[in-house]
Order: structure tokens, then C-alpha cells, then sequence
């Protein structure tokens, strides 16, 4: 008589864990990117504020020269 022979079970090639990094790091790489985003964002919204009312008292500067 002639055996059977069971197929032999394929091994699952498992990938070494990747170790995570300290994630205080990651999260504080992270929060200075948005806060210097944010810092940004905010000085070149005081600079166009700025810049709009020194336009508009030269406007109004000329304006009062041409009523002369």
C-alpha cells in the first residue's frame, strides 16, 4: 500500500516588528511644524493689515493734497 503523503504547511515568513519611535518625539516634530505654520501664517496677516492702512492714510494724504 502506498502512503499519503500530506503536503507540507508553507511557513509564514513574518516581518521583524518595526520598532516605533518615542512617539514625545514625533508628536513634538509635529506640533513645531504646526506652530511655526502658525506663526507664519499670523505675521503675514499683521504685515497685509499693515500695509493696507499705511496704503489707505496715503491715499487719503493724497487725496487732501488735490482738494488744495
Amino acid at each position: 500500500p502506498t502512503k499519503k503523503t500530506t503536503p507540507k504547511r508553507r511557513v509564514c515568513n513574518t516581518t521583524p516588528k518595526v520598532t516605533q519611535q518615542n512617539g514625545s518625539l514625533c508628536s513634538a516634530f509635529t506640533l513645531s511644524l504646526l506652530v511655526g505654520c502658525a506663526v507664519i501664517l499670523l505675521i503675514s496677516i499683521i504685515v497685509i493689515i499693515r500695509l493696507n492702512y499705511l496704503w489707505n492714510v496715503a491715499r487719503h494724504h493724497f487725496v487732501k493734497q488735490l482738494q488744495r
